[in-house]
């Protein structure tokens, strides 16, 4: 509980139900707040609803109601935290830490499209900034797994056709040794470009690699994490140089490449044998974060130095140059339209929080950012800036060679997989689980985002998911 927390009590209702007063005002009704709960409920009921997060209802009146009028649904409540706290498992204290992480976790992208936000109105009367604060993080999360449902939708297809023919084409991985001496990583902030790297084993993000080459210095491994467009140009001179990569990457292409599978907990990587295998990284939600947590498994418990982790804006910059992406625009420009880099397309906002370099920049300038800083200040020692360096003596990371499952193997497995998958595309709802909507939001997404907004039956998104998954089948034979 807030330690400002106003004056509070319980209170008996006329009805024999528990109301609570809150600096002389009541939170529900002193008559029948169960009746007055009931009423609200039933005003604010719609189709399509199949997740619920209510704020400001501390007594969970109102969230019995909706449970009453809609048990399918399910319910998430944030309460202000001034008359109790219960410990419930749908239910956000402070002490299950900041609401925008507990959210997130309790939140799937497939709940986006039913999913409805509701304030009780005498929370937002008796305590008008802290119901806003909790209504704000509540919106910003929502707008986060909104952006993650948009991007799985996007590129969902796409990736797992890059790990089908990954996990195929693929027939030797590299496992990265340990090291004693500490590791560094490297990212493609802007800092890059007058921050020394220090002495020692470096792994680098692929966007990272026009900054470094242009300064002469060739980490022990690239890590490359994107299945979009830019993912292939920034790995166009990787040369013979281990990449770390997710198995839905974009795909590599030379010959001499020497692949790092990372094991991220992705639906995809059910389409190979041998994916408990592979570096278990777990979910990383940025190509940075990857490489942290390689440098993590290799080196032990302390502290990563990172350079061009800057995880801000200087001004109008987001990256290190040179950087591919600047050289790609700038191969398009024309008179007519001009060059100008992506970062003038970007707002970095938000309230400063987090780290402040040592030139006065400050980390985690936007909400998005911010989300990652927690783990970040646990595990990232910053470089010191503004020391321009040269190409250090890179101690290099030693790396043990070894076979994948013969290819045969790995065929007759994906195929079995992709058939799993279809002999479930038409299972009844109470058959439906976690794997089966994560296959539809990839390969069908406009017709399951339908489906959850009641515009269409489940029959649609089984006819896509067939044509999608027979599709993949040929690719397996």
């Amino acid at each position: 509980m807030n330690s400002s927390a106003p004056e509070h009590r319980q209170e008996r209702s006329r009805s024999g139900a528990i109301t609570l007063q809150i600096n002389g005002k009541y939170l529900y009704s002193r008559v029948d707040p169960v009746r007055e709960a009931n009423k609200f409920a039933r005003a604010r009921t719609r189709r399509g609803v199949r997740t619920r997060i209510i704020v400001g209802d501390d007594l969970g009146h109102l969230a019995e109601a909706f449970v009453r009028i809609e048990p399918a649904v399910r319910t998430l409540v944030v309460p202000m935290g001034i008359g109790g706290e219960p410990d419930r498992t749908a239910w956000w204290n402070e002490r299950s830490g900041p609401l925008a992480p507990w959210l997130q976790q309790n939140l799937r992208a497939d709940d986006i499209p039913g999913l409805d936000l509701v304030v009780w109105e005498a929370a937002r009367r008796i305590d008008p900034s802290r119901c806003a604060e909790l209504e704000a993080a509540a919106a910003e999360t929502i707008l986060r797994v909104r952006s993650e449902l948009a991007t799985v939708g996007s590129f969902g297809r796409l990736w797992i056709r890059n790990a089908l023919i990954h996990s195929l084409t693929i027939d030797a991985v590299y496992h990265p040794l340990t090291v004693d001496s500490p590791v560094s990583v490297v990212a493609a902030g802007p800092s890059l470009e007058w921050s020394r790297v220090p002495d020692g084993p470096v792994i680098a993000v692929a966007s990272a690699m026009a900054a470094l080459t242009d300064r002469d210095i060739k980490p022990s491994l690239w890590v490359h994490l994107d299945g979009g467009f830019w993912a292939g140009r920034y790995l166009a001179a990787h040369g013979t140089t281990p990449v770390a990569l997710s198995i839905r990457a974009a795909r590599l292409r030379p010959r001499r490449a020497r692949p790092v599978l990372m094991a991220l907990n992705w639906l995809g990587e059910a389409l190979a044998p041998d994916a408990a295998t592979w570096l278990p990284v777990g979910e990383a939600p940025t190509v940075t974060l990857a490489a942290v947590a390689i440098a993590s498994l290799i080196s032990g418990p302390g502290p990563v130095n990172a350079v061009g982790a800057d995880f801000a804006s200087y001004g109008l910059r987001m990256h290190a140059r040179p950087n591919r992406t600047d050289d790609y625009r700038r191969a398009l420009a024309t008179r007519t339209v001009p060059y100008a880099s992506a970062a003038f397309a970007v707002v970095a906002g938000g309230s400063p929080a987090g780290w402040r370099w040592n030139d006065g920049v400050t980390a985690w300038q936007s909400d998005a950012l911010r989300s990652y800083a927690e783990e970040c200040r646990s595990r990232l020692r910053p470089v010191p800036s503004k020391q321009n360096g040269t190409s250090p003596g890179v101690a290099k990371l030693r790396f043990l060679e070894s076979a994948r499952p013969g290819r045969r193997e790995r065929r007759l497995h994906a195929a079995e997989t992709l058939r799993t998958w279809r002999d479930r595309a038409g299972d009844p709802p109470e058959k439906r689980d976690d794997t089966l909507r994560d296959v539809a939001l990839h390969l069908a997404p406009t017709e399951y985002v339908a489906f959850l907004s009641g515009r269409v039956s489940w029959d649609s998104v089984t006819a896509r998911l067939i044509r999608r998954l027979d599709a993949l089948a040929e690719i397996a034979s």
